[in-house]
């Protein structure tokens, strides 16, 4: 018997992509329900309610469904999963993330490392994982590594992917930060075999990518900074394909995990600075546990930690839910 799954999905691109990830890498057909929130889901959490934090459309769109699994992630996707699971009970929850609500309420609650608390006895269906959940099938990494082919071919092997993210509520590029960062990056460039290829969000600091792309000018370095007022598509997923090892800046928790999870070295930019808690916490995870190391001046290849964490994961949700 084929099972119902919605993915609740929202304004939170983050919680998002790891819902549906989830979906993916469990093999299930999914209805992804895309939740729209009214203002009452601005006010303090112990006030929201189930449906009455979405709007009347989104409400009766998701009322109408009685699914057999729901995948969800983030506090307010939570509110809305229980409210569900309230109108049939058989409904499995899948809650990734915090949710501020009683763990056994759910039927599995999937947790980053770098929350858990030493304080805390956690009940038996919740499951740690030390990266975020992510999904690239190799179909996937092949499409987008052919739409770059004809860019990246100009360019001299081994690549090293170079992935900027920028600043956000809790993490800030600080001056100092822009300049500690192109200086690593200028040294490495430098001394690198191949090229770099680098590419940065819509987060990142203008003043960065200016001041790097004119200190990478001043070297006889050889790499591709991608622009995007140039070109239509994306290459993260391409870099991401095609590179030997991996750079990434620690603000993106997202990421990074995608980067660890390709079984490629990986160097992280975190400094304590620049970082909140929860982002140090989970970096220093990686570096523990050799999925990860931090970024120098030069680059010294390493081998990082052989995992499979998330078949692991994958097996551990269809034993405990019997799939």
């Amino acid at each position: 018997m084929s099972l119902k799954v919605f993915v609740l999905t929202d304004d939170r691109a983050g919680n998002s992509n790891q819902a549906i990830a989830l979906a993916k890498l469990l093999g299930f057909d999914y209805e992804e329900k895309r939740l729209e929130y009214n203002k009452l889901a601005a006010l303090p959490f112990f006030f929201k309610n189930g449906f009455g934090i979405l709007n009347k459309k989104s409400a009766e769109h998701l009322i109408q469904g009685k699914p057999d699994i729901i995948i969800c992630a983030g506090r307010r996707a939570a509110s809305i999963a229980l409210a569900l699971k309230d109108k049939n009970r058989s409904t499995k929850i899948i809650q990734i993330l915090g949710s501020q609500k009683n763990y056994k309420l759910f039927d599995l609650v999937i947790l980053p490392e770098h929350d858990r608390k030493p304080f805390i006895s956690y009940p038996d269906n919740v499951i740690f994982t030390p990266l975020a959940l992510s999904f690239f099938s190799p179909s996937e990494l092949e499409q987008e590594s052919l739409k770059w082919q004809a860019v990246l071919v100009e360019y001299k092997q081994p690549y090293l992917a170079v992935l900027i993210g920028g600043n956000s509520k809790k993490c800030k590029f600080k001056e100092k930060h822009i300049t500690e960062f192109i200086n690593n990056v200028t040294n490495i460039a430098e001394n690198y075999s191949g090229s770099l290829l680098i590419t940065s969000s819509r987060r990142t600091p203008v003043a960065l990518v200016g001041k790097l792309k004119q200190a990478l000018e001043k070297t006889e370095a050889s790499y591709f900074l991608y622009e995007p007022e140039k070109y239509a598509n994306n290459p993260y997923k391409a870099f991401l394909s095609n590179a030997e090892a991996i750079l990434v800046t620690g603000d993106s928790i997202s990421m990074c995990s995608e980067a660890c999870s390709l079984g490629k070295p990986v160097f992280i930019y975190a400094p304590r600075s620049m970082l909140s808690s929860k982002h140090t916490a989970f970096v220093k995870h990686l570096f523990k546990v050799g999925l990860a190391v931090p970024i120098s001046n030069e680059f010294e290849p390493f081998t990082p930690l052989k995992h499979n964490y998330t078949q692991i994961l994958i097996e551990n949700i269809k034993q405990r839910l019997h799939l």
